[in-house]
């Protein structure tokens, strides 16, 4: 009998600690999913950082973005319900990590579109066009990728989710810029 309690014992305190300690991040922060191909992502929105993207004509804006603690209440209040003030729009973007203690990854715009084998250049051209999205171009791959542009931010992997469903579309997912570390 004092076994089988002892069992039990052990079998709630897993059951609570996976409920609620895998991962402080995952139990506070809000998930959001994309998906690469047939892989779905989960990334945790981390409302303690903010990117800051700072781009210009011509460059990548990944290139010079940096992520920087939050100390402002009013923002950090923002994101934490989900949405990004207009003022910071385009400027920056929200920070995610992969889990507690992951990699660091931000959306400094613009999102990647695979279509269907059919799709030459002027089909993406006129679907570009019916949905109102600028075409950056198409990637030098022997699949049919093509870059569209997007403000910073989780309006990209909105944008890049609802694309998913929609006919000529193989792949959609936004442009990540993940955190990196100097050996």
């Amino acid at each position: 009998m004092y076994r089988s309690l002892n069992c039990l014992f052990m079998l709630v305190v897993i059951f609570v600690l996976a409920s609620f300690g895998i991962s402080g991040l995952a139990a506070q922060a809000q998930a959001y999913t994309w998906k690469d191909g047939d892989r779905l992502h989960i990334v945790y929105l981390n409302s303690n950082f903010i990117a800051e993207i700072q781009s210009s004509i011509g460059s990548k804006p990944e290139k010079h973005s940096r992520i920087l603690p939050l100390t402002d209440t009013k923002l950090k209040s923002a994101l934490e319900k989900g949405f990004l003030p207009k003022t910071h729009q385009g400027s920056h973007s929200e920070v995610f990590e992969e889990g507690e203690g992951g990699r660091k990854m931000t959306l400094p715009g613009d999102i990647f579109v695979e279509f269907a084998e059919g799709w030459d250049e002027q089909k993406v051209k006129e679907w570009a066009s019916n949905e109102q999205l600028i075409l950056l171009g198409k990637l030098n791959s022997q699949k049919n990728i093509y870059r569209i542009q997007t403000l910073p931010g989780i309006e990209s992997l909105v944008l890049a989710n609802r694309l998913l469903s929609q006919t000529g579309v193989k792949s959609a997912f936004p442009n990540w810029w993940r955190e990196s570390v100097r050996r």
